[in-house]
């Protein structure tokens, strides 16, 4: 469910995804953390098991702690806040023997090992989200190729709640009243654009 707010935030760039993320993964943390880096698959209201449920390796769907390592990267990268990259840099540790061992079964998780190594970006536009320059700087972004290390906030410069709850859009403004994108990479950005060949020249490898 966090994956999925994260990835309804970056659709619709409605902010209480992002809010929803962030307190389902303080839930999550308080419920299941296993004391160890890791997360069990029983709450701490489960009745008591021989031995804690837990699973690192991806089967038929991804690890649910390979996920949300990747969920508490985004959210840091969206919101500069160094807890939550803290967080899934535990988690991190605690799996690097089983990394070793068994890379080829924790696909999901090296996803989220390439997030923490990087290099990344956030992508910040403040322009009118469905005005066709923002459209287009958007599509330049994250639609007209797959960026896996990329994370998006887009808001119109006139709405003071989303770029108060987002704060990757805090304090940056428009270009001669152009929607405008600033590529980050841990909230130092480069100077701002308004085309989008000139956004994906500032995001080519």
């Amino acid at each position: 469910m966090i994956a999925a707010f994260l990835d309804l935030y970056e659709a619709s760039f409605a902010p209480r995804w992002l809010e929803l993320a962030q307190e389902w993964s303080g839930r999550l943390d308080a419920e299941f953390d296993d004391g160890a880096g890791g997360w069990r698959y029983t709450g701490s209201q489960h009745e008591k098991l021989p031995a804690a449920a837990r699973n690192s390796l991806d089967t038929s769907t991804p690890s649910g702690g390979s996920v949300h390592t990747g969920n508490l990267l985004r959210l840091g990268l969206l919101t500069g806040e160094e807890r939550w990259r803290e967080r899934a840099e535990r988690n991190l540790r605690a799996q690097g023997m089983e990394l070793r061992q068994a890379s080829t079964a924790m696909g999901e998780m090296l996803c989220a090992l390439d997030l923490y190594l990087g290099p990344s970006h956030e992508i910040a536009i403040v322009g009118e989200p469905e005005a066709d320059g923002s459209r287009a700087l958007v599509d330049a972004a994250v639609r007209d190729r797959w960026r896996p290390n990329v994370v998006l906030a887009v808001a119109s410069p006139t709405d003071a709640a989303s770029r108060t709850a987002v704060p990757l859009l805090r304090e940056r403004p428009q270009v001669a009243g152009k929607p405008t994108a600033y590529v980050c990479e841990r909230f130092v950005c480069l100077a701002p654009v308004t085309s989008p060949l000139e956004l994906a020249t500032s995001l080519a490898d």
